[in-house]
């Protein structure tokens, strides 16, 4: 490594630890944030990517000027991998854990494998659910698909409630992202996202995990707007392990238990979805019957078990703190935070992998 490379290394470190709480947590110092938000990583088997994402992250919240906190959601175990479950067991984890006793109002789930490459795209949460990473270079820096929302998605907690979270049933890789989307055109009518040129990433090179049989996968979607009612925060199931705070992040434990031996079996998990869509149907018939549907039940008695009162008004929450005399004598933070600037990966795809390999190998950022 030469010298300017170290040095340029050790700049980075410096700024991406310099205030941040044990945790993750961090709120700025010369003004009062806008926004409380979570960030939410799934993860498994992701070190290096994961540490390549934590030197190069928070100093982009930092200049959005944002309180956040980092929580990685790693999946315990050599069982199927479940992206699903892990992220409604990070938004839960993380309600039960708010920073300075605000409950966050805005949640961003976020691949480990992609690196931001403009400070323009705010990670905040517009009134619509929005997908950030439009743009990756992998995908030629097209969007593939109107309902993608995989990447990092960005959501306000009460969006999040009213699509009850992601579903729990995609065991392996693909498929629970495009589920969201659908669940997000039908409840919230659409996705927002950032212009093409701002919302662009980088994909750090890794080794694909086994995905989830597409005909599986198809019928799958296919019931993904009857389901959401009945699959997602209120019916997902997980074992809560050990939860430790580091430097950058907050690392939770989660056991998703073993996969239903029905999966990857056509015949059987056909018949499954057939027999679980009625029981759907059935349940919203007398739902309407009651004038109280089953998801506002649901939510209302999960409200009440995690004793949160204001869930559904986080934000006013948030701003009754902002009012208090602990942050008086700040400012609001710019609605527009200053200095924002595109930033890129001066290294090619190809020298970030060789990176990931080789950590002597430096990887930084240069002002464009």
């Amino acid at each position: 490594m030469s010298a300017i490379d170290k040095e340029i290394e050790e700049a980075i470190d410096s700024e991406t630890l310099a205030g941040v709480s044990r945790g993750g947590t961090w709120i700025p110092d010369d003004c009062t944030s806008r926004h409380s938000v979570a960030i939410i990583i799934p993860y498994r088997d992701r070190e290096k990517q994961l540490n390549l994402l934590m030197k190069y992250l928070p100093p982009v919240l930092k200049r959005h000027q944002i309180n956040y906190s980092i929580f990685v959601v790693e999946q315990m175990g050599n069982e199927t991998f479940n992206k699903g479950v892990l992220m409604n067991a990070g938004f839960l984890t993380a309600l039960d854990r708010p920073a300075n006793g605000v409950m966050y109002h805005c949640f961003i789930f976020h691949d480990v494998d992609l690196l931001p490459e403009d400070d323009r795209n705010m990670y905040t949460c517009p009134p619509q659910p929005r997908h950030l990473s439009v743009a990756v270079n992998e995908l030629h820096y097209k969007l593939p698909y109107r309902v993608l929302v995989g990447g990092v998605f960005a959501v306000r907690t009460e969006h999040f409630l009213r699509l009850n979270g992601y579903s729990n049933l995609y065991w392996g890789w693909g498929g629970e992202d495009d589920d969201m989307g659908y669940r997000v055109e039908h409840v919230l009518s659409s996705i927002s996202r950032p212009p093409e040129w701002v919302a662009r990433y980088t994909m750090i090179k890794h080794e694909k995990r086994r995905p989830l049989s597409r005909r599986v996968r198809t019928k799958l979607l296919r019931t993904s707007w009857r389901r959401y009612r009945l699959d997602g925060l209120n019916t997902v199931s997980y074992g809560l392990g050990p939860i430790v705070q580091h430097n950058h992040y907050t690392h939770v434990m989660i056991d998703v238990g073993p996969p239903p031996t029905t999966y990857r079996n056509q015949t059987a998990l056909q018949a499954q979805l057939l027999a679980q869509e009625k029981r759907i149907l059935e349940s919203l018939k007398v739902a309407e019957l009651n004038r109280l549907n089953l998801f506002e039940r649901s939510t209302f008695n999960w409200i009440s078990s995690h004793r949160v009162i204001d869930v559904l008004n986080a934000e006013n929450d948030f701003t009754r703190l902002k009012k208090s005399s602990c942050h008086a004598a700040k400012p609001y933070c710019p609605k527009v935070p200053p200095r924002l600037s595109t930033w890129y990966l001066p290294n090619s795809v190809r020298s970030i992998s060789r990176t990931i390999e080789n950590p002597s190998s430096s990887i930084y950022l240069v002002k464009h």
